[in-house]
């Protein structure tokens, strides 16, 4: 709950060059998306927990948009 609420309230800086950097280098295997493993490569101590929360529509992988919701703002 807690990244979802981080998520919003930076969605409006998530959007940035480097964060779509980082995902196209997080999805290794270019399909538009980053499962669980790849994630792990770029999160390596991150818990499983984070990925699920930014995984909004639970499809075991996260879209562009949800990378740049729930994780861009590291970027």
């Amino acid at each position: 709950l807690a990244a979802a609420a981080a998520a919003l309230i930076l969605a409006g800086c998530a959007s940035s060059p480097k964060a779509r950097q980082a995902f196209s280098q997080a999805d290794r295997n270019d399909d538009g998306g980053v499962d669980w493993e790849e994630y792990k490569v770029s999160f390596p101590r991150e818990e499983r927990n984070g990925f699920l929360a930014i995984d909004e529509n639970r499809d075991n992988r996260i879209d562009i948009s949800e990378w740049e919701a729930g994780v861009g703002y590291r970027f």
